[in-house]
Parts: C-alpha cells; sequence; structure tokens
C-alpha cells in the first residue's frame, strides 16, 4: 500500500508538472516583454500593470491547480451519492493537460440524465484515472497515429456501465488474464510500477461493490465498469 501511494504521488507530480508548463511559459514570456520594454524605454505604467495583471491571472489558475489536486487525491471518509459523469470529469481534468501534451484526444459520451452512484467518489476518480493513465502510456508507447481514447457512460435496467476504450492496438493474449494482477505491467518503460490496474480493481470492486473487466476491441484495449446504480435524475 506504501508503494502505491508512492506511485500516485509521483503520477500526481507528472499531471501538475504537464499542468504548469504552458503558464510557467506565459510567465517567462511576460518577464521577457517587461524587460525588453524596459531597456527600449516603453514601459510604460499602463503596459506595466497590464502584464502584471496577466502575471496575476497566470499565478492564480497555478495556485488552483494544486487545490484541485489535493482536493482530488482526498479519499472520502464516507459512503455518499454522487454524480458518475461529474468525477469522470474531474480525472478527465486531472490528466488533459498530459494527454494535450501527447496529442491524445480525448471523448466523453454520457446521457443528458444524471446517473448517480454510492461509493467514495474520490476513489472512484481515481480507478478512472489510473484507467486512463494506462491507457495514456501505451499510445505513447506504441506510437499510435492519431490517438484516441473514448469514455462512454450508460444505464443499464439496474446498474451504469462505463466503457473505457483506446485504439492503441490492443492487450496481449497472454496479458489480458493478468492485467489486474498486483505488480503485473506489461508497459516497457523500466519505472512502471504495475499498481494502477490492480488499485482500479481494488476501488470498483471492494470499495463501490462492481464489477471491472477488460477485453479487446477492433482498434484497442476496453475497461468496462459496472456500478450498481442508486438512481438517475432527468
Amino acid at each position: 500500500m506504501q508503494q502505491s501511494k508512492l506511485a500516485t504521488t509521483g503520477e500526481m507530480i507528472g499531471h501538475i508538472a504537464h499542468q504548469w508548463r504552458q503558464p510557467l511559459s506565459q510567465l517567462g514570456g511576460i518577464l521577457m516583454n517587461i524587460d525588453s520594454a524596459y531597456a527600449f524605454g516603453e514601459l510604460t505604467p499602463e503596459y506595466l500593470q497590464e502584464r502584471l495583471q496577466k502575471s496575476n491571472e497566470l499565478i492564480k489558475y497555478m495556485s488552483q491547480t494544486i487545490d484541485d489536486f489535493r482536493h482530488f487525491f482526498e479519499p472520502n471518509r464516507s459512503k455518499e451519492h454522487f454524480s458518475v459523469a461529474k468525477y469522470i470529469e474531474n480525472a478527465i481534468n486531472i490528466i488533459r493537460a498530459s494527454l494535450t501534451y501527447h496529442h491524445i484526444k480525448i471523448e466523453f459520451k454520457q446521457p443528458k440524465q444524471e446517473l448517480l452512484a454510492c461509493g467514495y467518489p474520490s476513489e472512484f476518480a481515481q480507478a478512472v484515472l489510473n484507467i486512463l493513465d494506462n491507457a495514456k502510456d501505451i499510445l505513447v508507447e506504441r506510437a499510435i497515429e492519431h490517438p484516441a481514447i473514448t469514455i462512454e457512460l450508460a444505464r443499464k435496467k439496474t446498474t451504469l456501465l462505463i466503457e473505457i476504450s483506446d485504439n492503441g492496438g490492443g492487450i496481449a493474449k497472454e496479458s489480458l488474464g493478468k492485467i489486474f494482477d498486483l505488480y503485473y505491467t506489461n508497459k516497457k518503460r523500466p519505472n512502471s510500477s504495475g499498481l494502477g490496474l490492480y488499485m482500479a480493481k481494488l476501488i470498483i470492486e471492494q470499495k463501490m461493490h462492481g464489477v471491472i473487466s477488460a477485453k479487446n476491441s477492433n482498434l484497442g484495449a476496453r475497461f468496462q465498469i459496472d456500478l450498481p446504480l442508486v438512481s438517475a435524475k432527468k
């Protein structure tokens, strides 16, 4: 469990780095603008004020990013009813900058009605994030042309269904039965821990009383999560 926490912390730092890369670059550009304006005698109070305001906006965004990550990784102490779509979107927002950096398209298809589940929303979002992270790593490692991830949320009779698919070529047959095993990984990266999908299964099946499975589609891997449906709002 301690290794799992360390792996999660490392992934979190990586996501923050991607979120901060662009605003840090913009802040550097603003400082260069101010320096150049001063050197050429064009640094007016109005221009300086405008540049400072833009800098403050970027710093506020970076500070908000830290708060978002801190709240995302705070464990829920008690079960609650929550919007599944909302926490899927939370997971997407955490990894979005990293996906954009690697030119990976992500699409989330959801019904108009709100679907609710009962459990631990932060842990659920962490499970979704782990699956997205796994898909991203495979797409990058295999240098897939036009890489894409699709998430589909739908209602069944008494359960809700979440499918997360990618076009990364799929899971090797010998790995399909072991993909959720502790420390198992089919990635070539030396620092791959083999904990992400194991933790996702633990969260979905032990904490959320759902079922998670993996199979191959025509284009790549497809992860399916079935959760008990609490209710649906129109």
